[in-house]
C-alpha cells in the first residue's frame, strides 16, 4: 500500500466535515465529557483540543470553560471554518489549522484533550506528537486521550470496513508508552469501557509530566482501619 500523504489526509477531512455535520453531538462526546470532567477540568482551565473536527465536542468545552479559554486545532480547513461558524461569538474560544507538526504557541495548557484523534495520527509521528503536547502542558496539567479500543477497531476492521477513515490504527498500550515516557509523560491512569456495545469499545488514557513526588498525603490511621473493616466484612458476606 503506497503511504498516505498529507494532503490525502486533508481532502478526506474536507470530506468527511460534512458527513459529521449531520452526525452532530452523540453519546461518545456526552459521555466524555463527563469523564474528562471527572479527571479534573476545571472552569478556568486552559485547553488545547487536538483535531477538533467540525466543533461538536468543542461546544460543549467551550460553554464549561466560563473563565478559561480554549484553542482547538485540526488539520482540514473545511472542519475548521465550519467550527467557527458553530462558535461564532465564543470569545473564550479560537482556532488553528495544524497537523501539529510544526504546533507553536507561547502558551501552556492545563489540559490537552484528544477525543478519537490519535488512532488517525500515523505512530511514526507519535515520538514527535507527544514531545510537542509535553513542551506545552503545564507542570501539573493532564493530557486526555479517547482511543476506540484496539480489538473493537480490529473487528471493525474485519467485519464493517467501510466505517473506517483513511489512517485508523489499532493502538495497543504498547504501541503508546514508548513514545509517551520518552517525552517525559507518565500514565496516570487508564481504562477500556464501553459505549456502543456491550464490549469495551472505547480506551481512555490520562497523562501527567512524569515528575518526582514531592510529597505523600498519608490516610489516617482509622480511615484505613476502617476501610480494612469494610472490605473484610465483604469478604465473610461474599458480596463484592
Amino acid at each position: 500500500m503506497d503511504k498516505i500523504t498529507q494532503n490525502q489526509v486533508t481532502e478526506f477531512y474536507n470530506g468527511f466535515a460534512e458527513k459529521q455535520i449531520h452526525t452532530g453531538l452523540n453519546l461518545r462526546h456526552y459521555k466524555s465529557f463527563h469523564l474528562i470532567k471527572k479527571y479534573g477540568l476545571r472552569k478556568n482551565h486552559h485547553v488545547l483540543e487536538v483535531g477538533c473536527g467540525i466543533g461538536a465536542f468543542t461546544i460543549l468545552l467551550s460553554r464549561y470553560l466560563k473563565t478559561g479559554s480554549l484553542l482547538a486545532t485540526d488539520i482540514s480547513p473545511a472542519s475548521i471554518e465550519t467550527a467557527k461558524s458553530f462558535l461564532s461569538g465564543r470569545k473564550n474560544t479560537s482556532f488553528m489549522l495544524t497537523d501539529m507538526s510544526g504546533f507553536e504557541t507561547d502558551k501552556t495548557f492545563d489540559f490537552i484533550v484528544m477525543l478519537d484523534v490519535l488512532e488517525h495520527i500515523p505512530i511514526e509521528n507519535h515520538h514527535s506528537l507527544f514531545g510537542c503536547l509535553r513542551k506545552h502542558l503545564a507542570e501539573n496539567g493532564t493530557i486526555y486521550i479517547n482511543i476506540p479500543h484496539h480489538l473493537y477497531l480490529d473487528y471493525i476492521r474485519t467485519h464493517q470496513p467501510e466505517k473506517l477513515q483513511i489512517i485508523d490504527q489499532s493502538l495497543g498500550t504498547d504501541l503508546l508508552v514508548d513514545a509517551m515516557y520518552k517525552n517525559d509523560l507518565r500514565i496516570s491512569d487508564i481504562r477500556s469501557y464501553s459505549i456502543f456495545t456491550r464490549e469495551n469499545d472505547y480506551q481512555l488514557i490520562v497523562l501527567k509530566t512524569n515528575k518526582p513526588l514531592e510529597k505523600t498525603i498519608a490516610f489516617s490511621k482509622t480511615g484505613i482501619i476502617l476501610e480494612k473493616l469494610k472490605y473484610r466484612i465483604r469478604s465473610v458476606l461474599q458480596v463484592f
